[in-house]
């Protein structure tokens, strides 16, 4: 039997490779926007006008079913 977590990856940095192979810029992995908040976005370009971010779902959630209100708080203060 395998252990699934031992292969996994992590679908931002598979995205931000992506990118990066199609010659556009270098996002910053794990931005924070808000100083007052504690989420961070899973990819940034805080130097574009205006500034670009990027959530990449996963499918893993919070304990306690939390995860999905927290994902729509931070889609919300994104916008």
């Amino acid at each position: 039997m395998t252990n699934p977590t031992r292969n996994k990856v992590d679908l931002a940095d598979m995205l931000a490779l992506h990118i990066r192979a199609r010659g556009m810029p270098r996002p910053l992995r794990e931005f924070s926007p808000f100083p007052d908040r504690r989420f961070r976005l899973d990819l940034c370009w805080p130097g574009l006008v205006p500034p670009l971010g990027c959530e990449v779902d996963g499918g893993d959630m919070m304990p306690n079913g939390g995860g999905r209100l927290v994902d729509k708080m931070q889609l919300m203060l994104e916008a």
